[in-house]
């Protein structure tokens, strides 16, 4: 395990243990477990306790960070606390809706730098398309956690191989067969 994942990708991991479970509710001592494996931190850095505020009470800090996202995705209407239940978070009927993969075969450029273009689409339909040198792709296969349990937002029926063989075929593609003229 590694040490503390930076703020911002912190943000992601919180968000992405709701979507991984995005037809149940989470407890809280779910969702440290979850946030702390996808952001591979080791035991330490989960239980450390450090003495908060004015007072100097002791608290759990990485309890306290993931809370704070959690106060964060409810202000943005993306979790909702389970009526009756304390310590229990669900994704809203809203991020069920809107947290869903691209329509084949759009693609949409998230930003773009000196050093790059970010893209939200389907890899084989990027790669296909592409007749110039490419130094460096990063890319993530669709919903990772959604090929082993299918919900919503996920792709239904496809296996975690499934979705391997389908990133691979798509990377397959690139780089492209040089055309002579």
């Amino acid at each position: 395990m590694t040490q503390p994942a930076a703020q911002l990708d912190m943000f992601g991991h919180v968000l992405g243990a709701y979507a991984a479970t995005a037809e149940r509710p989470m407890d809280n001592a779910s969702l440290y477990q979850a946030v702390a494996q996808r952001a591979g931190l080791d035991q330490a850095a989960v239980t450390r306790v450090e003495p908060i505020g004015e007072a100097a009470t002791p608290r759990n800090v990485f309890h306290r960070q993931v809370r704070w996202y959690q106060q964060s995705l409810k202000a943005l209407g993306l979790i909702e606390r389970v009526e009756g239940k304390r310590g229990v978070w669900q994704l809203t009927d809203k991020a069920r809706r809107d947290l869903h993969p691209i329509r084949r075969p759009l693609k949409v450029i998230a930003f773009s730098t000196d050093l790059g273009v970010a893209m939200w689409s389907a890899a084989e339909d990027v790669f296909s398309a592409l007749e110039v040198p490419i130094t460096l792709c990063f890319t993530s296969p669709p919903y990772p956690c959604a090929c082993r349990v299918p919900t919503a937002t996920s792709m239904p029926g496809r296996s975690s191989t499934s979705c391997v063989r389908r990133w691979r075929r798509s990377s397959s593609a690139w780089p492209p067969k040089p055309r002579w003229s």
